[in-house]
């Protein structure tokens, strides 16, 4: 039961501060387990991982594992798309 302590917590600060309509972010760090990474998928959050015992499995399964990969392609792309306009815009 306590390891489910800390997802609870962040999804109940989560929630607060969202339903609040307060503009800040939300940071969450010391994952120890997917849960504490999976519990959060789909809020606008950012979390920080570990990569052995995180990260690693976590992109074994190929859910995850394909979208970080096309996070990664898109945001190549938008990163191309906007040096292109600026070198457009260059005098």
């Amino acid at each position: 039961m306590l390891h489910q302590a800390g997802p609870a917590v962040a999804k109940k600060v989560y929630h607060l501060v969202h339903d609040r309509g307060y503009e800040l972010g939300f940071i969450g760090g010391g994952v120890r387990t997917l849960e504490d990474f999976t519990e959060m998928v789909g809020g606008e959050v950012c979390i920080t991982m570990n990569w052995n015992g995180s990260c690693d499995r976590l992109i074994e399964v190929e859910y995850f594992r394909d979208g970080f990969v096309d996070a990664w392609k898109n945001a190549i792309e938008s990163i191309d798309q906007e040096r292109r306009k600026a070198n457009r815009s260059a005098p």
